[in-house]
């Protein structure tokens, strides 16, 4: 499958999974767009909302190879593909960089070409990656400075 594809096959995947009629449930039977909105409203339930999220997307009705997807794209293990996006996912929409607004537009499908929401939704999941590697490596960092003596 060359690159070109990929990408077609990844939108219309997330698209799908976007989409009220997807209803793809999660636990408690939570599509991916009623985990987002949870998310909006919980950002505690962080953990939570990103294991729902697993859910809702390993029941989707697609062949695509979205784990190997993710994993590319996040430069991560093939099999954490999936918490990878989630995370991202999760993390993008408490920040407010993935709105409301902008999961609505996802039940509209567009005709034109270049104009949809998949760009600007990959950009949101590539900055909160980013931003939670930086947490997790502050959050190690800490741990392993030396604490100084009390002389």
């Amino acid at each position: 499958m060359n690159l070109s594809v990929s990408k077609c096959a990844a939108a219309l995947s997330i698209t799908l999974m976007l989409t009220a009629c997807a209803g793809a449930p999660g636990s408690g039977g939570r599509s991916l767009p009623e985990v987002l909105n949870y998310a909006r409203q919980h950002p505690e339930h962080r953990q939570a909302n990103i294991t729902d999220c697993e859910l809702a997307i390993n029941k989707r009705p697609s062949s695509f190879p979205f784990q190997t997807f993710f994993a590319g794209f996040f430069d991560v293990p093939e099999e954490s593909g999936g918490q990878a996006f989630c995370a991202a996912l999760v993390e993008a929409t408490i920040s407010g960089d993935f709105t409301q607004a902008e999961q609505d537009v996802f039940r509209k499908p567009t005709a034109i070409r270049g104009r949809g929401p998949m760009g600007g939704l990959l950009r949101d999941l590539i900055a909160a990656h980013e931003r939670l590697k930086s947490q997790a490596a502050d959050n190690e960092g800490t741990r392993s400075l030396p604490v100084a003596s009390a002389s």
